[in-house]
């Protein structure tokens, strides 16, 4: 089922993500609060902010989300993601707001997600992020720098 329209989630939803300074927050907004964000879907429009903010280009995009070019491109600016995508966008979201704050700013995030880790099979982290299992072994590699344990 397609999804349009802009609802007030969405507008909240566009608060919090438009700036490092404000996705540094999101891991701190309360779990309802992000789950009625996927919920809603987000739009196309956001999802351009999004890859912009994070540096990323169309390809990365489509396989880390597992959708094709050719959908993101055909989607008109207030349509909606499906509920699956918006969780997987969320999950990165979160990724990145829990990097920015263990890395102390987000250009040195940025620069960390793009070299080769020992801790991740020799990947560069945007390499893994594309699975749960392999966005998962990231966040464990950050809490352990967050905690001393590298």
């Amino acid at each position: 089922m397609k999804r349009k329209n802009t609802t007030e989630k969405q507008v909240l939803l566009q608060e919090f993500l438009f700036s490092p300074k404000a996705l540094a927050g999101l891991q701190h907004l309360p779990l309802q609060k992000r789950i009625q964000f996927v919920q809603a879907g987000i739009s196309k429009v956001h999802l351009t902010e999004i890859k912009q903010m994070l540096h990323f280009d169309y390809d990365l995009l489509s396989r880390l989300l597992l959708i094709t070019n050719r959908s993101m491109h055909l989607k008109k600016e207030n349509d909606l993601f499906s509920t699956s995508v918006s969780d997987r966008i969320m999950a990165i979201l979160e990724l990145y707001s829990f990097g920015y704050e263990v890395m102390g700013g987000h250009a040195d995030f940025h620069e960390w997600m793009r070299q080769p880790n020992e801790r991740i099979l020799k990947n560069t982290p945007l390499q893994m992020i594309g699975t749960h299992p392999g966005l998962l072994a990231v966040r464990e590699v950050l809490t352990n720098i967050r905690f001393g344990q590298l």
